[in-house]
């Protein structure tokens, strides 16, 4: 032990933050001095199963006369918590009257499942101060809905996988970052009020109903889109985000015409503003030389004033994919605009 005590508090919560949770706060009991180090750590670990967790809590207790419980310690000990940024993984249930508010700015809840309708909007309003959420949820078949309403949110990343029964789900921040990946195959709702400050979107979902998404994001600069069978929507989406700067798009997906049973892309009537004025950077990750996805990528080419870099990815080899030529010689609206396309096995042209 002299040897640790001739060490700075810092030196010494940096060694306590490679030992285990249950092994850092077990040193409490040494010395006064060693009594709160623990709580400069930057990430708790409650992670193991619950019974041997509880009988830990109970050896680190000075009254031997009360037994506590998870929820009664953090309760006493998370307001004494000094570090600024805390991590804190819970294996099991997450009872709701833990005393954390004002404490969490960045929050990750992973594979939660939710058995109330509330739950969700419950843990977020005793987190007042936070900034950036992420939540990966599998959604409990007797929940319908959920709503995140976080006035101070300025990032959200929120996944959301297939469940029995759900109606749909609420967005109502200010948000300048959000990542959408809602998978639920079902008929459902998502409404997101107005986002004025959204710079950056990723949308990857599969709803019949977009308005309220498409006028939601209309601020965004970088626009990472994928929906799922709805691309016939894209052309909506360029034209209600003028100040679109990088436009990433993980795969064309059409509509069939009548006339010729062939998949097609909606173009719009009118050029969007974005093309015109503010796009520099466009990527396609799959591009497989139908019809759609050259008329697509030529419709780009053609339009974008400003644009500085188009990279165009193909699954397979060159001469296994069509129309590249057609790429190549198309016209540009840019005339500093660099295209590049790479095929499957490494191969490349511009």
């Amino acid at each position: 032990m002299d040897i640790f005590n001739g060490l700075p508090d810092d030196v010494l919560v940096k060694i306590l933050s490679f030992v285990p949770t249950k092994v850092a706060v077990s040193t409490s009991i040494l010395s006064k001095r060693w009594e709160f180090l623990w709580m400069w750590l930057p990430r708790l670990d409650f992670g193991s199963p619950k019974t041997d967790l509880l009988a830990f809590l109970n050896t680190c207790q000075y009254d031997k006369e009360e037994e506590v419980g998870l929820v009664d310690f953090i309760d006493k000990k998370l307001p004494l918590h000094r570090a600024p940024f805390l991590a804190m993984y819970v294996c099991w249930k997450f009872l709701m009257n833990v005393g954390m508010k004002t404490y969490f700015r960045t929050l990750q809840l992973d594979s939660v499942t939710f058995v109330e309708g509330k739950s969700l909007q419950d843990i977020l309003s005793i987190c007042p101060v936070l900034d950036d959420l992420s939540v990966i949820c599998s959604v409990h078949q007797d929940v319908k809905e959920f709503t995140i309403i976080v006035p101070s949110l300025q990032s959200l990343t929120l996944f959301i996988e297939n469940c029995e029964v759900f109606d749909g789900y609420v967005i109502d921040t200010p948000l300048k970052y959000l990542k959408l990946e809602d998978v639920h195959e079902e008929e459902h709702y998502c409404l997101l009020k107005k986002m004025p400050k959204l710079r950056e979107a990723y949308v990857d979902v599969q709803l019949d109903d977009l308005k309220s998404l498409i006028g939601s994001i209309t601020s965004v600069k970088r626009l990472n889109h994928m929906f799922r069978e709805k691309s016939k929507i894209l052309g909506q989406l360029l034209k209600d985000s003028p100040n679109l700067r990088v436009l990433n798009i993980f795969k064309v997906q059409g509509h069939v015409t009548l006339s010729t049973g062939v998949d097609c892309w909606n173009q719009p009537i009118s050029v969007p503003e974005c093309l015109l004025e503010s796009l520099q950077i466009f990527n396609l990750s799959h591009y497989f030389g139908n019809q759609q996805d050259r008329d697509f990528v030529v419709y780009i080419l053609k339009n974008a004033c400003h644009l500085k870099t188009a990279t165009i990815l193909a699954d397979e080899p060159e001469h296994l994919v069509p129309n590249l030529k057609e790429l190549t010689l198309s016209p540009r609206a840019s005339s500093t605009c660099q295209l590049s396309i790479r095929c499957g096995l490494g191969s490349e042209r511009s």
